[in-house]
């Protein structure tokens, strides 16, 4: 399985931003690993890090989530597009 990360989307990118600036709580809908369905968790985020070339967001609850691996935050869906460049 290759599980290399892809940029997300720049726009939904500033997205979660604004929802960490203003401490939104956050309806989260994510994928991981080989789960038959989708995940779903809440919380507001406290951070945007960087971990071993990936990008997550931390929740107040400490779990951490890797952006390309969100389907939707307060029910805007991921875009397909990435910010990739080149």
């Amino acid at each position: 399985m290759n599980d290399k990360y892809i940029a997300i989307n720049c726009e939904f990118l500033d997205r979660i931003e604004d929802w960490c600036i203003r401490k939104e709580l956050c309806q989260i809908i994510y994928r991981q690993g080989s789960f038959p369905r989708d995940l779903e968790t809440e919380g507001f985020i406290k951070d945007i890090f960087t971990k071993e070339k990936a990008e997550y967001i931390l929740l107040d609850n400490e779990e951490a989530i890797r952006l390309d691996k969100i389907v939707s935050i307060n029910g805007y869906e991921l875009p397909k597009n990435s910010c990739r460049i080149g």
